[in-house]
């Protein structure tokens, strides 16, 4: 059985820092920049999966990295 993602969605502090890291350190393309809701974000291609990136809205609180945490 094969998996793939259809889409992913991303929230970030720096949106151009993530864009340049999808970019420029994946190889993936910049479909367009747009809102999700109130946030500014954009849409990327990764080799045919959707990821979608947006910073956080002013209501939404950022918690630390959670995979450092047992």
């Amino acid at each position: 059985m094969s998996f793939r993602f259809h889409h992913v969605h991303i929230i970030c502090k720096d949106l151009e820092k993530m864009i340049g890291f999808f970019t420029e350190g994946l190889g993936a393309d910049l479909v367009r920049r747009k809102k999700f809701g109130t946030a500014d974000g954009a849409s990327l291609d990764l080799q045919g999966t959707a990821i979608n990136v947006r910073v956080a809205r002013a209501d939404e609180r950022m918690e630390a990295d959670a995979s450092r945490t047992v």
